[in-house]
């Protein structure tokens, strides 16, 4: 079970935060390319793959969590920040999101240390014809320094993914917010 700064109490996720074809992304695109043009720099490649490679030593809780509970791990469309996404896909959709929060004035951080602070959410989708039902989900986890990340993982993938067990189809049908999937 999740301690210390994990939420006991899962909380929604808020408003800012909207559906595109993929679900649910953190921040929206429209905070995002706000951010960018506020951003010091861009990172090149290097850079960019310097300031990720911290998550590495996530890998093999991802990649069990995966494994035995039917999720695969996205690798494509996550943006230029650092982030984990894995998803399991069927009658509905269910994602982990796990990324790097923003600094004190709403930046990008630039370079790695272990008290950079991650938030996970987690949630569900599903596409009926043009239609996404979803907008489902809730914070595993806020602010939490990635020091603390690697002890509190496995217990809020797990945690998360019992809430979210008896969630079906109707059950996002009903509670779910409606959009159009663009194509």
């Amino acid at each position: 079970m999740p301690t210390g700064r994990a939420a006991e109490k899962i909380s929604p996720i808020p408003s800012e935060f909207r559906l595109n074809k993929f679900g649910p992304l953190f921040p929206s695109n429209r905070k995002i390319d706000n951010l960018r043009n506020t951003m010091k720099m861009t990172p090149t490649p290097e850079e960019f793959a310097r300031l990720c490679e911290h998550l590495s030593s996530l890998n093999p809780m991802f990649e069990r969590f995966c494994r035995e509970y039917g999720y695969e791990e996205r690798t494509t469309a996550l943006g230029r920040y650092p982030r984990r996404r894995i998803c399991r896909y069927g009658e509905i959709n269910l994602y982990f999101d796990l990324q790097m929060d923003l600094d004190e004035e709403g930046e990008f951080y630039q370079e790695f240390n272990p008290q950079i602070p991650y938030s996970m959410g987690a949630g569900a989708w599903v596409d009926i014809d043009l239609v996404r039902y979803g907008g489902i989900g809730f914070w595993c986890f806020q602010k939490l320094p990635f020091s603390d990340v690697e002890k509190q993982l496995w217990g809020c993938l797990v945690a998360g993914q019992s809430k979210m067990s008896d969630w079906n189809k109707d059950y996002l049908l009903k509670e779910g917010k409606k959009s159009p999937i663009a194509q």
